[in-house]
């Protein structure tokens, strides 16, 4: 699949001969903008309609996200190797529904972004679209935080399909993962709570323990109930 994604892709995405670098950075804003714009004018008639009160439907085939693909690719292909390239990648990999066009951007990103810390924002998109490139990451990243997220991405995917080679995964971070920081908890304190969830709360499992007060603010436990048919309603107000 790798190397038939690449090659469908590399030649198409070389840039021609005697074009001109630009400058990545404000080509991207410029396409940015300009996809958000043509988002917003989308859903504007739907909006409008909302607010009036009355139906209106969407044509999905027209949204931005699937119009806009030739430009992402064109970026890609003249601006090829920047850190911009890669969020055009996402986009490309996260929306097209050709699954050759969807693997050769996937190719495109692991060939130039493996060893490169640009490579970060795409992880959790290659989770869902395109799980089996995270192997190929977390063997070459030679970054600790992008090895360990794209382990704890991939073991994430792996919960409902093969949690034994899942909770090795997260075992595994639980270990060597103590020092890398995402979003203000440790890899491994993540990987703590994917193991309870896989070992306590997956479906067959025996639900843990719960305490708490009846309206009548009589204590009681959920395994006071065991044996009986239960209906567990959790909720807040914030």
């Amino acid at each position: 699949m790798w190397k038939t994604g690449l090659l469908l892709l590399l030649a198409w995405l070389v840039p021609p001969a005697g074009a001109e670098e630009s400058d990545s950075a404000a080509a991207w804003e410029q396409l940015d903008r300009d996809y958000k714009t043509a988002e917003r004018r989308f859903y504007k008639p739907w909006n409008d309609a909302k607010a009036r009160g009355k139906p209106y439907a969407l044509d999905y085939t027209k949204h931005p996200s699937r119009t806009f693909l030739p430009r992402f690719l064109a970026f890609v292909r003249h601006n090829r190797g920047s850190d911009e390239a890669v969020k055009a990648l996402i986009h490309v990999i996260r929306y097209t529904s050709d699954q050759k066009e969807r693997g050769g951007a996937v190719a495109v990103l692991i060939e130039d972004y493996a060893k490169s810390q640009a490579i970060r924002p795409a992880i959790w998109i290659l989770r869902s679209r395109a799980p089996d490139s995270l192997d190929m990451l977390i063997e070459m990243s030679p970054h600790r935080d992008i090895q360990g997220l794209a382990m704890l991405a991939r073991a994430q995917g792996l919960k409902n399909t093969d949690q034994a080679r899942a909770l090795r995964m997260l075992k595994d971070l639980q270990r060597k993962y103590t020092d890398v920081v995402e979003r203000g908890s440790t890899l491994a304190y993540k990987a703590e709570r994917e193991i309870f969830e896989i070992e306590n709360l997956a479906v067959g499992k025996v639900a843990p323990d719960i305490e708490g007060e009846d309206l009548a603010g009589v204590s009681f436990k959920l395994s006071d109930y065991r044996g009986k048919v239960v209906m567990l309603d959790f909720w807040g107000d914030w």
